[in-house]
């Protein structure tokens, strides 16, 4: 297994526990949802504002991207990082390829036909799953205390994408 595999996994396994642990179960109590069931929104906010406060990946690299369905409706909320060679997607499940993802959105939540479309317009995107600021920010807080700052090596090791 390659070490760029390894970190991946890595950062994918602390992810999860980190947003299903103890200590952020309070948020989900605030939000009324969890993570993959209203509250994607928030937890995408979260990760990319940890990304960014991280100071150590060009913003250019990141992106919201939503799982649609057959009809063009948002289900989920994902942070995109570019990676050399694909895109990687971030959420509270982890670390995910495109494949993965699509994946567990037809298998696990029966989504028909989902696709992964990239979202520029973040007002619209609102308006269709509702965040919290004030959480999203605690989250990105949290986040840069238990991992530290985001290292571009736990999902590919390519120095090209630090800033």
């Amino acid at each position: 297994m390659s070490n760029h595999r390894k970190n991946r996994q890595w950062f994918s396994s602390k992810l999860q526990r980190f947003f299903w642990s103890r200590e952020i179960a309070p948020l989900l109590l605030e939000l009324d949802c969890g993570w993959l069931d209203g509250g994607c929104y928030t937890c995408a906010k979260g990760l990319y504002r940890y990304l960014i406060i991280s100071a150590t990946i060009d913003p250019s690299m990141l992106s919201f991207s939503i799982v649609i369905d057959q009809h063009q409706k948002a289900h989920h909320v994902v942070i995109g990082v570019q990676g050399a060679t694909q895109v990687w997607f971030l959420d509270a499940k982890g670390v995910s390829s495109a494949q993965r993802l699509l994946h567990y959105w037809a298998r696990e939540e029966h989504l028909t036909k989902p696709q992964i479309e990239a979202c520029g317009d973040t007002d619209a995107l609102e308006s269709a799953i509702p965040s919290s600021d004030a959480i999203a920010d605690r989250l990105a807080e949290c986040l840069l205390t238990i991992l530290g700052p985001y290292d571009p090596a736990w999902l590919e090791g390519d120095p090209q994408h630090t800033k």
